[in-house]
């Protein structure tokens, strides 16, 4: 993946065309833990149930941990 230039002149990141996307942002999302294998190392899961969000430790495996405690987090 690679990062490319916005020279649209306006400062909007193009995310329609996948281009200047955030690090941050999940690329999928589920109710629930993830299960499935990531799709690449780092990738980040979210829970659309609890809000937390996971991040995949290897490429192609189901090893994720959590990073974010989520909405309902005491």
């Amino acid at each position: 993946m690679c990062i490319v230039a916005n020279k649209d002149g306006q400062g909007i990141p193009n995310v329609a065309a996948g281009v200047d996307l955030k690090y941050a942002t999940p690329n999928r999302a589920g109710a629930g833990a993830p299960s499935v294998p990531s799709l690449y190392a780092s990738e980040i899961y979210l829970n659309s149930t609890t809000g937390q969000t996971y991040r995949a430790m290897e490429t192609g495996t189901s090893t994720w941990i959590e990073c974010h405690a989520g909405i309902n987090a005491a």
